[in-house]
């Protein structure tokens, strides 16, 4: 229905144009023919003046023909009329464009209205199921930090028990061989005394045993010296024995070895320091909603 509207309004244009067109050429002929003969008439009359005038006026005419030629030139011709339908289209091309913008401003701001309006529902949504998310990731990690807790304090509870007892062992076992070391360095102690005195005494009944021989073997070796002299003939001699002085043994002092108790040396009692865990609470997530575009 639009399309024959416009044509039929193209069509009355058209036709308006025709009739107005007519009327132009029309007049612009009637105008052409007044005009050319008051040209012949000046001419006539120009003529007729070169003709039968002096020279001024023959020169005169002349210049008055040139000059009338420039200005037949010169002369303003009247403006054909414009189509309607031109005008219309001029019009056209003023109105359509700002009819055209203010359309697609108007389609643009319908379509930024609806994508604000489904990027609202969107965020909404999100924002929904994030804070969904952030409640429960709250609640776990609440529930996470009270079994942490727990598990932290059992298990220095656990450690403190464990250091305790270690350390009462390592006391006791320190104390054992403090008293396995005392025992086996007394017994050493004693088993060096006796073998010292055992050492003495064999030592002095040597030396003693050793002095009596000697003695006698001297004696001896003097009495068999004299008998074989006595025996030579002719060779008597009075000797006169010297019965050598006794030889005094002189007793070997015992050592008595000095017995110095082992030093007992308590080893110290280390208590570890027991450290409570920190007790880390995570915040919630809040999650904030975009604004929403009016």
């Amino acid at each position: 229905m639009i399309r024959l509207s416009i044509i039929a309004i193209a069509i009355t244009l058209a036709g308006c144009s025709t009739t107005d067109y007519d009327k132009y050429a029309t007049t612009q002929q009637s105008i052409a023919a007044s005009r050319a003969g008051a040209e012949s008439a000046r001419y006539n009359a120009l003529a007729e003046i070169a003709k039968t005038g002096d020279e001024t006026s023959r020169i005169a005419a002349v210049m008055a023909i040139a000059l009338g030629q420039q200005n037949s030139t010169q002369q303003q011709q009247i403006a054909a009329p414009v189509p309607v339908g031109q005008t219309m289209l001029q019009w056209a091309s003023v109105l359509v464009p700002a009819v055209t913008q203010m359309y697609g401003i108007q389609q643009n701001a319908n379509v930024a209205i609806n994508s604000s309006n489904n990027s609202r529902a969107v965020a909404e949504s999100t924002n929904n199921t994030f804070a969904g998310m952030g409640n429960s990731i709250a609640s776990t990690a609440a529930s996470g930090s009270a079994a942490n807790i727990a598990i932290a304090g059992a298990g220095v509870t656990a450690l403190g028990n464990v250091a305790a007892s270690g350390n009462a062992s390592l006391v006791q076992l320190g104390q054992s061989g403090n008293a396995a070391l005392t025992t086996v360095a007394v017994t050493g102690t004693n088993g060096m005394v006796e073998l010292g005195k055992s050492g003495n005494a064999a030592l002095t009944t040597v030396s003693v045993a050793g002095s009596t021989g000697l003695v006698n073997l001297g004696q001896a070796g003097i009495t068999g010296v004299t008998s074989t002299g006595a025996l030579i003939p002719g060779n008597v001699t009075t000797t006169t024995t010297t019965t050598p002085a006794p030889v005094v043994v002189t007793p070997v002092t015992p050592i008595v070895p000095v017995i110095n108790q082992p030093v007992v040396v308590n080893p110290p009692v280390v208590v570890p320091p027991v450290v409570n865990p920190p007790v880390i609470v995570n915040p919630p997530v809040i999650v904030n909603p975009p604004p929403v575009a009016p």
